[in-house]
């Protein structure tokens, strides 16, 4: 399996898991878990449908602009409800990659609009600056629209934040490419 669709796969588990121990940490289930129970569903429901496309869309067939976009309308409805909880002053912060990484990333496996990816991990970093899973998007999105300064600068960030980490991890394998 490719990085970012592990990644991208890894990150949807991780929500779902994060959620169910929420849910079975209290005895009531506070208003926002609510709010994420469908915006995670939205978000695994167009993942299955991206990854159902991508090999179809990859080779180029007809009429395929509508179809291989298939799927942005359900994380256009998980982002806004991202941004509907992130308002919420009474939900907790919860320090996992928001939906715009995760949007971000199904837009880089697609090679769609690589602008709207950049700009959605712009909004993760407001968020939590310097998560590493938005770092990365920075860098990947600044290849994909062949901005090589761009991707060097956050490929170098990258690395700085994971100099003790597993220099196998794709995406410091990645960062070698354009740090070298």
């Amino acid at each position: 399996m490719p990085a970012l669709v592990s990644f991208t796969v890894t990150s949807a588990q991780a929500r779902l898991v994060m959620l169910n121990a929420t849910c079975a940490a209290v005895s009531t289930t506070p208003p926002y878990i609510t709010q994420m129970l469908p915006m995670v569903m939205q978000e695994v429901s167009a993942l299955g449908a991206m990854y159902s496309l991508k090999n179809q869309c990859a080779a180029g067939m007809k009429g395929s602009a509508t179809t291989c976009a298939s799927w942005r309308p359900q994380m256009e409805a998980a982002l806004i409800t991202q941004r509907i909880i992130a308002a919420d002053k009474s939900a907790p912060h919860l320090k996992i990659a928001p939906v715009m990484s995760f949007y971000g990333n199904m837009l880089l496996t697609m090679g769609q609009d690589p602008s709207s990816a950049r700009a959605l991990f712009t909004e993760c970093l407001a968020m939590l600056p310097n998560q590493m899973a938005c770092v990365l998007g920075m860098a990947r999105s600044s290849v994909q629209l062949n901005d090589l300064a761009g991707a060097r600068t956050w490929y170098t960030a990258l690395k700085a934040q994971a100099k003790d980490g597993d220099m196998l991890f794709p995406g410091l394998v990645e960062a070698a490419k354009y740090t070298a």
